[in-house]
């Protein structure tokens, strides 16, 4: 009977911790944590983008910095595109959002940045970075807001 007791203090305690931690409001940018030469997660990244079928737009090979093409975010016609900088044991990606919204006819194109916060493209835009940042892989920390690390 202990036994059964302490293992199920032991599993319960487990997943307190096991629960990922909040994305900070306000956060803009998600760092991928690894253990990959800035070469190895720029060739890594590029890979990864073509698999998806993104387009890469520019790239800079000194800097180990890409910038992706335009990709939709909703069927509704919202778009974004990221900043992706490859160092040392880590990458960075931020972005801009375009809401995709249509007036007299003509298609606005001001991009806006991409942050945590709670509701409509704001919110879409945010997930589908972090999505993508999780392709790269699972160790992630967010900057701006409040920083805080995340798995």
């Amino acid at each position: 009977m202990k036994i059964l007791m302490l293992t199920l203090i032991s599993i319960l305690t487990l997943n307190l911790y096991a629960q990922e931690v909040p994305i900070p409001r306000g956060a803009d940018k998600i760092i991928v944590k690894n253990n990959k030469t800035a070469s190895e997660n720029f060739i890594a990244v590029k890979q990864n983008l073509a698999e998806k079928g993104i387009e890469i737009a520019k790239q800079d090979k000194d800097i180990f910095q890409i910038k992706t093409g335009i990709t939709p975010i909703t069927k509704y016609g919202a778009s974004a595109y990221y900043i992706i900088f490859c160092q040392d044991n880590q990458i960075s990606v931020k972005g801009l959002f375009n809401t995709g919204i249509v007036i007299n006819n003509m298609m606005q194109d001001t991009y806006q940045q991409i942050a945590n916060r709670k509701l409509g493209l704001n919110k879409v835009s945010f997930q589908s970075m972090v999505t993508l940042a999780k392709s790269f892989g699972s160790e992630l920390l967010y900057e701006g807001g409040e920083a805080v690390k995340a798995k």
